[in-house]
């Protein structure tokens, strides 16, 4: 059996070679290791490589046999051993050589998501860790954040992201193209996570309206570019029964999908929700019912949202609510607001008096100084039984 033995850092990329060389030949009889073998050939050929201080043709060696040591590797401890070896061959290799060398690792590592996935999801990792120049270090992390997901290994990665993707960009120094790439990559390595899928979901939300932000200041055309990402925020937000809050509305990304027509109708329904009314949303949803279709959410659920969202905006700054604004606001007709208000406890889920006398509703207790601070469970509580009397 194949044994691995350091012995000093000149000896171990050579050690690591006849290691290889000798699970290239396993399994074959005895007599043909009287001969030259395709082992023996593989180890002639990386002592070559690294007598010429070939460093790169040495790394690419050991990465076209890869797949060999991860099947073979009588052992864990062996295998990482080796790994953790090839890696640091790639600081050897001068820039602009280095981060070709660390993404053919990186691509090697990452090939066969099959065959020791989390051995290989430690490797990838060790080798951002040993690589310093900064674009080799983006490049590996884009190549293990990928690899974590084909390899269903998502979940280990999620504190990481959110420990870190925030200090990525400025830590690499990237471009705001390479920042965008990183986010969407973050984003979608999180959509693979299965043990906590909401924490990820509203991470990898959160990862790409930070990619929207990068298009502040953004020519008509570059923010043109992110009408993929900006639909999927969009679409994120209409369609989540808890987000509320979207700050992105006047984003150059966001604003351009007014003008595109695949997505326009999004765009408009979010400025609906945003500003408009559920008189507004009703007048939308007679043309466009196919929207809520490609979105995944009833036509139902999607008024109940936005009846939320126009009784929230109504309460904002306000110490009295007249029933005639509730009338416009759920397009409601006027005599039936109070007999809806009264029976949808009104004055239980608001802390309120009901005062038909005046026409009103005190609303102190119902929304503090900013909408978003509003007591929301209590509202879209009392707005649900609303919704049942509307009906």
């Amino acid at each position: 059996m194949a044994l691995l033995v350091l012995t000093s850092e000149e000896d171990s990329w050579l050690a690591v070679a006849s290691y290889i060389g000798e699970l290239i030949d396993a399994g074959q009889d005895e007599g043909s290791k009287l001969v030259e073998t395709s082992g023996s050939l593989f180890v002639d050929q990386c002592k070559a490589s690294y007598a010429a201080e070939k460093y790169a043709d040495l790394l690419e060696q050991f990465a076209a046999n890869l797949d060999i040591l991860f099947s073979k590797a009588a052992n864990d401890q062996d295998l990482e051993g080796a790994i953790n070896i090839i890696c640091h061959l790639v600081p050897r290799i001068l820039v602009p050589g280095a981060g070709a060398a660390a993404s053919r690792l990186a691509s090697a590592l990452a090939a066969t998501p099959t065959v020791r996935p989390d051995r290989r999801l430690q490797a990838l990792v060790n080798l951002y860790n040993v690589v310093w120049d900064p674009q080799s270090k983006y490049t590996v992390l884009l190549q293990t954040l990928a690899f974590s997901k084909a390899s269903g290994l998502a979940d280990v990665m999620l504190n990481v992201v959110r420990t870190h993707a925030d200090t990525w960009a400025a830590g690499l120094s990237l471009s705001p193209a390479d920042e965008r790439n990183l986010y969407v990559a973050c984003a979608d390595a999180l959509r693979g996570c299965t043990r906590k899928p909401k924490t990820a979901a509203k991470e990898a939300y959160r990862l790409l309206c930070k990619y929207l932000v990068t298009f502040e200041g953004a020519s008509a055309g570059e923010a043109a570019t992110g009408a993929a990402v900006a639909s999927q925020v969009v679409s994120d937000y209409l369609k989540s029964p808890d987000l509320f809050h979207f700050d992105l509305k006047d984003n150059p990304a966001i604003a351009a999908l007014a003008s595109n027509s695949q997505y326009a109708p999004l765009h408009q329904l979010l400025t609906i929700y945003l500003t408009g009314s559920v008189a507004d949303f009703n007048n939308f949803v007679k043309s466009n019912g196919a929207v809520f279709q490609s979105l995944g959410v009833t036509e139902e659920a999607a008024a109940g949202k936005m009846k939320l969202l126009a009784l929230m905006g109504l309460a904002h700054g306000s110490a009295e609510i007249k029933f005639s604004e509730i009338a416009s606001s759920l397009d409601l007709p006027a005599g039936d607001v109070e007999t809806v208000v009264v029976s949808s406890h009104w004055k239980e889920a608001y802390g309120g008096q009901n005062r038909s006398a005046c026409g009103g509703s005190d609303c102190d207790q119902m929304c503090s100084s900013h909408i978003w601070c509003c007591p929301v469970a209590r509202v879209a509580w009392s707005v649900s039984i609303m919704e049942e009397k509307c009906r």
